[in-house]
């Protein structure tokens, strides 16, 4: 049997304010939304210019096309170099676990 492979762009970033640099993967929720995080854009200004990376949401809107939402803009305060893959850590709660170094280990948010 073969497989068909395909494609679909599920959202373009382009700009920097919608966030640049698509990082670790998505992650699904039980209602079908797709969560991820870029590590620059977010259009602070800050971090090079183009923002310090973005937390964000993916809604499908029917007929193979999704809604983009920006749940999250890092500051350079927050200093989120490198951000690991959104988990699931309890039902129906989105958290995540950044890496926020050197200042401290992480930091959870919902």
């Amino acid at each position: 049997m073969a497989w068909a492979a395909s494609e679909t762009v599920l959202h373009s970033f382009g700009s920097g304010s919608d966030g640049q640099a698509p990082f670790a993967g998505l992650t699904m929720d039980a209602s079908g939304n797709l969560y991820g995080t870029a590590s620059a854009g977010g259009g602070s200004g800050q971090c090079g210019g183009m923002g310090c990376g973005v937390v964000y949401r993916l809604t499908p809107a029917g007929g193979g096309n999704w809604n983009y939402s920006m749940l999250h803009a890092f500051t350079q305060n927050e200093e989120a170099i490198r951000i690991p893959r959104l988990r699931w850590i309890t039902a129906g709660l989105c958290m995540a676990l950044l890496c926020t170094m050197p200042r401290d280990a992480g930091r959870c948010f919902r």
